[in-house]
């Protein structure tokens, strides 16, 4: 709903593509791997170290191997693919939850979560007949809905890669946001009225925890 912190960025104009391997890692037999199977398997590892003591890297190498996996890092490789894969099915399913809420005058601002992997974005709507999806690292901007108008959103995925054409980048300006465009579909425009105030406490947050997953991952 990605940058990213799980997922290497590369910008291309107006086109952020979100690649989940290199080389080697692409060499690494792929197993679908959702992140309550990686909770699983880490909780297998506390069991083990609990009942008979251990390193706790060793541990989880053990038991990525019992559930079929090369070792630790085959499981957390097999986790971004799967992420890389599916978040942009998952990204889309957001963009038109906040789209539905904006079309029932429903003011509402939340952030991804890690079911997404890259990002994390915020997506909010108005209550004015607009709904946005933001990139918080790249000032970035995907408008869903213009004036009741709905946007289809340019988001495409193939094999490991999640590919974003935006809009416009946008910085915040209370009480404006402010729009520079890449797309012609919008003009350069400072636009009033929108819940400036929870879409910046989620940019803090989402820019945070960036920062902090990155080191829980690495």
């Amino acid at each position: 709903m990605k940058n990213t912190i799980l997922i290497p960025c590369k910008r291309i104009g107006a086109v952020s593509t979100f690649d989940s391997h290199t080389d080697k890692e692409s060499e690494m037999r792929f197993i679908p791997t959702f992140n309550p199977r990686v909770e699983q398997l880490k909780l297998e590892a506390k069991k083990l170290q609990r009942k008979r003591g251990g390193k706790h890297t060793e541990l989880l190498d053990r038991v990525a191997r019992g559930a079929g996996y090369d070792h630790w890092h085959h499981v957390i490789q097999c986790q971004r693919n799967t992420a890389a894969k599916h978040g942009g099915q998952v990204l889309l399913a957001e963009c038109e939850n906040i789209v539905r809420a904006e079309q029932a005058g429903e003011i509402r601002v939340v952030m991804t979560g890690p079911e997404v992997q890259v990002g994390p974005f915020i997506l909010f709507s108005t209550g004015l007949g607009d709904a946005w999806l933001l990139s918080p690292e790249e000032d970035l901007s995907l408008c869903l809905m213009w004036r009741g108008q709905v946007n289809e959103p340019k988001i495409t995925e193939t094999h490991q890669v999640l590919e974003i054409s935006w809009d416009a980048t946008y910085e915040l300006a209370s009480p404006f946001m402010m729009l520079t465009p890449i797309d012609r579909r919008i003009a350069a425009q400072a636009v009033g009225g929108y819940p400036l105030e929870g879409v910046q406490k989620l940019i803090d947050q989402a820019l945070s925890f960036e920062g902090k997953f990155a080191k829980v991952i690495d």
